[in-house]
């Protein structure tokens, strides 16, 4: 299954993995850009509510979940 996230400047991610950290064993949230580039931030990061230009927006999400593609089924009958 695939999860792809939107960050609030527009940029399109994959949802890789949850990591963990192993100097402070806090939850990494692992993803991956369009570009194949590979970035982490820690879970509390991903998934807060942010501040742009100096204000919170009581409803904007560094992260907006737009996707969540599940694998085809394959048939189980016999060609």
């Amino acid at each position: 299954m695939t999860t792809q996230f939107r960050h609030y400047k527009g940029g399109i991610y994959d949802l890789v993995c949850e990591a963990t950290l192993e100097s402070d064993l806090s939850t990494m949230i692992v993803y991956k850009a369009a570009n194949g580039s590979i970035w982490c931030r820690p879970r509390e990061v991903f998934f807060e509510i942010i501040e742009v230009d100096g204000k919170r927006c009581s409803a904007l999400p560094r992260f907006e979940i737009i996707c969540n593609l599940r694998p085809r089924q394959r048939d189980s009958g016999v060609i």
